[in-house]
């Protein structure tokens, strides 16, 4: 497969899992604007804000919104607008999901028809929408349509297109987005939810997680209704039959990167496997004995970045001398 098309193909499934997850985010966010006490709906923000290591928009007459304790409606719909809409945030959900689409549009010819009118037509839905109607309708649907849009999309790719090296570029980018994302979002959880006072508000916030990561079910089958944070995390990270786990999205991105078998810089391809691997000793052996699970999940991003730059030098950004065959 030609370099250039590898790579929009990785980036296309990065770009809508990062689009899927703060998505999902945002569908748990905006849906308790109303209901919550004010300093739970600033830790849902502060969470997201640090999740994708950027600060909110404010001004230099207000400053941080989230900083004073008059936080209102208004201040929620200016940050949902960013995280949303604003074309100058490079992480909201319209750069994530164009950005996704411009790189399906590219390598249309080593996608399926199907998968570009699909994403298309989810990508035309999206650009016709405004804040103003969404925010006066129904934001928790609006949210939950772009989750289904993107599943919709990996489901037609499951279903039409070639099980080629496309295939597993895909997916590589899809998992490896999800590790990084999910390594993230639990090491925030692990150190700022247990300042919470003990008053359900931390109980709260693991409810909100679990349901963003579509594990609340799960939870109940395995420990009941009582949600406890110990458990949750556990769950969330070392389940392996959990579609949104974080040991599940290292075991499929071994797969994947094993599937590609040599790579054109083969020593950064070894160097990849060797990455992939420790990610999985580490959810697997380490785990379990752990007493600083914010530590372990911060290594488990580290080298996920780094097993990313492996697979940036091994397929996409290797030199002609170092190739081991034609690509």
């Amino acid at each position: 497969m030609l370099v250039r098309s590898a790579e929009s193909l990785y980036w296309l499934g990065r770009y809508l899992e990062r689009a899927e997850n703060l998505s999902r985010l945002m569908e748990v966010q905006v849906g308790v604007v109303i209901d919550r006490p004010i300093r739970e709906l600033v830790f849902g923000w502060r969470r997201i804000y640090k999740h994708l290591d950027t600060s909110p928009p404010s001004s230099p007459e207000v400053g941080d919104p989230m900083d004073t304790d008059d936080f209102t409606v208004a201040d929620a719909y200016t940050l949902t607008d960013d995280l949303t809409f604003e074309v100058s945030n490079p992480y909201s959900i319209w750069n994530c999901f164009a950005q996704g689409r411009e790189n399906a549009r590219q390598m249309r010819h080593c996608i399926s028809t199907e998968m570009w009118n699909c994403l298309n037509l989810s990508y035309l839905r999206l650009k016709e929408s405004k804040l103003v109607g969404i925010w006066q309708a129904e934001p928790v649907q609006f949210y939950a349509e772009i989750v289904r849009d993107i599943n919709t999309f990996f489901g037609v790719a499951s279903a039409t297109m070639y099980r080629d090296d496309g295939w597993d570029f895909i997916l590589l980018g899809r998992t490896l987005e999800k590790i990084q994302l999910n390594a993230s979002i639990l090491a925030i959880q692990a150190t700022d939810s247990m300042d919470l006072p003990k008053d359900g508000s931390r109980n709260f916030e693991w409810i909100g997680l679990l349901h963003a990561c579509y594990a609340d079910e799960a939870y109940q089958k395995l420990y009941g209704i009582e949600v406890e944070a110990e458990k949750a995390m556990t769950l969330l990270t070392t389940n392996d039959d959990l579609p949104n786990s974080l040991l599940y999205a290292i075991t499929r991105t071994d797969d994947r990167i094993r599937n590609l078998g040599l790579a054109p810089d083969a020593k950064a391809g070894e160097r990849a496997l060797r990455y992939s691997g420790r990610l999985k000793s580490l959810i697997e052996h380490e785990w379990p004995d752990a007493d600083d699970p914010h530590r372990l999940l911060t290594l488990v991003g580290n080298f996920a970045n780094r097993l990313h730059d492996q697979i940036v030098e091994a397929w996409f950004n290797y030199r002609n001398e170092q190739a081991t065959k034609v690509s």
